[in-house]
């Protein structure tokens, strides 16, 4: 019995840091990925019910146990760490009451449990649907408790117990002499005995305090976006013997003393969402429609004031920080939120000294010759937002493909071959790598599989957008000791060509369509590869999603030990043979796709509260946001150019003397010129 305690124990423990191991990592692994994720709120929970006892008091073999009703309280603090894990801190109040009858005697304890620890659940998120109602979970935690045990041996006028054979209780012992002169008594059920000073172990003092480990389970049973139902148990491994006073060198029992408390309790959450504004709240009423909202602020993209809101910073129906001195400042960044009207301030919100003001005046004096004035005041509209550049978020060793610039068919079909090529654009040029990768020996062991199809390759290290690098000696240190298992001649790579160009198309086209490739070779055309597959059957399924995207001249090729083979040679059944000798201008793109739109106005920060009134008037204006921050308000779309041209001229003569005609594939903005080029093929 002993053996199988400890082991529970050992596997228990081990069990509580597989969870906080894998919390922890699940955490880190999300990290990255959830920068801008809204912090977690804690939930409070209240939970009262029943305490049971697993001790030596019951298990004593005597006449008969009396079981009290034990109850317990616990005060709860839950903090999710993951979607799948949540921590919890927990106080626990109650009280454990037992009581045995034995031959000649009586065994019987009373204590108090003051309760403080942490636990860590688990709620099947991996594998139970979202939004359930219901949610089961597991727990295990560590925890350490007070405790001061009390017995009953004497009765109100302080007359000791004597428990006789015959089932009575007298004030004489049953074997004194003068036994035929007892009293009945009866037990007053006060405990008032310390139980550290009676019995064997009397003198002996121990610590009234323990440890234990509770392993939980119950389910959350969601009421409404407050509050939940919480059913549980806990059994608490106790790593005391001293809770009823009888222990192994006492009396001869083993086996530590361990509860388990069966509560229900309410769960409240103090996760609260944005209150969305609705735009009848500044004077007008499309409730019907459904804007954007892409700061989280409760207010739609549309009517916002003050886009890109950072994350839990208040703002009014407007969507602009609160400013509640209204110096200009909002709130979050304001040092004196009680301005006076009228003081100078700086940028921080803080009142300008005198020496501040000189200092200011110096400055502009020296500078420009005369004295300027600056303005004291600045407002959300005052500052002008920078425009959003979207840097390399990769970080690691990356294997750079070098002299790219001119391609020939063979160094192309190269290219296409490696199955884990990217490729990263910028003005006009495209550069090709692998990776990033996490440690050396892994960029090392690719770039020796590009030397072998005869690609010139550089090793870097990629901070986010920053690379260093990596000097000969440390590839040297590795280079006897790594080999190349990334070489597979037999590896065929296939991929969907879009199409290739005589001119270069806008990243615009391709919005929605993942791992596009930009190849310009020597013949002067401009390539564009989606995708990279093992099979033959996963490159035509993304054909087809191509195809319904409006890419009806796009064809699936293959490619293996460095070069273009033909889908015969590749395994294919095809209906015509392949000719890959050369690479012909093609790449229809479905004109069904493009259309013509009026463009009447982009803006980077906030909408002018007049120019929104008027787009509220034209009825079908919708915005158009795009990879640079800036959102594009167009209005209807056309077919027919000719039809476009007139709405435009109605438009530039009334209210939208800046509008222009702009293109549209598949839902998004390309120039004029490119979607009459589009409608001409």
């Amino acid at each position: 019995m002993r053996f199988l305690k400890n082991n529970f124990l050992a596997f228990s423990s081990a069990f509580l840091l597989t969870i906080c191991t894998t919390a922890v990592l699940a955490q880190s692994d999300t990290l990255e990925t959830n920068l801008n994720r809204k912090l977690f709120r804690p939930q409070v929970g209240l939970n009262t019910g029943l305490i049971s006892y697993y001790g030596d008091v019951g298990s004593l073999d005597g006449l008969s146990k009396q079981s009290q009703i034990n109850w317990g309280s616990s005060i709860n603090l839950i903090s999710p760490l993951s979607d799948e894990f949540d921590l919890k801190a927990f106080v626990f109040f109650g009280s454990i009451t037992q009581e045995e009858r034995l031959y000649k005697g009586n065994a019987n304890f009373t204590t108090p449990i003051r309760m403080g620890g942490l636990s860590i659940s688990y709620n099947f998120n991996h594998f139970l649907p979202v939004g359930r109602i219901i949610e089961p979970y597991l727990s295990v935690g560590i925890s350490t408790f007070e405790f001061n045990p009390k017995t009953d041996l004497t009765d109100a006028q302080g007359r000791t117990y004597n428990y006789w054979s015959d089932g009575t209780i007298r004030d004489i012992s049953e074997t004194a002499a003068n036994a035929s002169q007892s009293n009945l008594l009866e037990r007053d059920f006060s405990y008032e005995s310390d139980l550290r000073a009676t019995g064997e172990r009397q003198g002996l003092p121990y610590a009234l305090r323990g440890v234990t480990m509770p392993i939980g389970a119950g389910i959350n049973l969601r009421i409404n976006d407050f509050f939940s139902l919480n059913m549980g148990t806990e059994f608490h491994l106790s790593f005391t013997d001293n809770l009823d006073d009888i222990t192994e060198s006492s009396n001869g029992r083993s086996g530590n003393d361990h509860f388990m408390f069966s509560s229900i309790g309410l769960v409240y959450s103090l996760e609260r969402q944005r209150k969305s504004a609705s735009i009848k709240e500044i004077g007008y009423d499309y409730k019907h429609l459904e804007f954007e909202d892409e700061d989280s602020d409760g207010v739609a993209d549309i009517i916002d004031l003050c886009p890109f809101t950072q994350e839990d910073i208040p703002v009014d129906e407007r969507g602009c920080p609160i400013d509640t001195d209204e110096d200009g400042v909002a709130d979050y960044l304001d040092e004196d939120l009680m301005s006076a009207e009228g003081t100078l301030i700086n940028l921080q919100g803080g009142e300008l000294t005198d020496a501040d003001i000189l200092s200011m005046y110096q400055t502009f004096k020296d500078s420009v010759g005369t004295l300027s004035y600056q303005k004291s005041k600045t407002s959300t509209a005052d500052i002008e937002r920078p425009s959003v550049k979207i840097r390399d978020r990769g970080k690691g060793y990356r294997v750079i493909i070098k002299d790219t610039d001119e391609l020939d068919g063979m160094e192309i079909s190269r290219l296409l071959s490696i199955s884990d090529i990217k490729g990263s654009e910028s003005s006009n040029k495209t550069t090709y790598f692998l990776g990033d990768f996490n440690g050396l020996e892994e960029a090392y062991t690719r770039k020796m599989h590009l030397d072998e199809i005869n690609l010139k390759t550089e090793i870097v290290f990629n901070d986010h957008g920053e690379f260093e690098p990596i000097a000969q000696s440390e590839i040297d240190r590795i280079k006897e000791s790594t080999e190349s298992f990334y070489s597979n001649p037999d590896q065929t790579t296939f991929r969907v060509q879009i199409g290739a160009y005589r001119y270069r198309l806008s990243k615009d086209i391709f919005h929605g369509v993942n791992g596009v490739l930009v190849i310009t070779g020597q013949d002067g055309l401009t390539r564009y590869i989606s995708g990279s597959f093992s099979t033959i059957k996963e490159a035509a399924e993304h054909r087809i999603e191509l195809l319904l995207k409006g890419f009806e001249g796009s064809f699936v090729t293959a490619y293996k030990g460095g070069k273009r083979i033909t889908l015969q040679d590749a395994g294919a059944k095809v209906s015509k043979e392949e000719k890959i000798d050369s690479t012909p201008e093609t790449g229809g793109i479905n004109t069904k796709f493009v259309y013509y739109t009026i463009q009447l106005g982009a803006f980077s920060d906030r909408v002018p509260a007049n120019v929104l009134g008027k787009f509220f008037d034209l009825k079908e204006v919708r915005p158009v946001r795009s990879s640079s921050g800036v959102t594009k308000y167009v209005y209807k779309t056309f077919e027919i150019r000719a039809e476009a041209e007139v709405i435009l001229k109605e438009l530039r003569t009334g209210d939208f003397e800046d509008a222009k005609m702009v293109g549209l594939f598949n839902g998004q903005i390309i120039s004029l010129e490119e979607a009459d080029r589009l409608k001409s093929e």
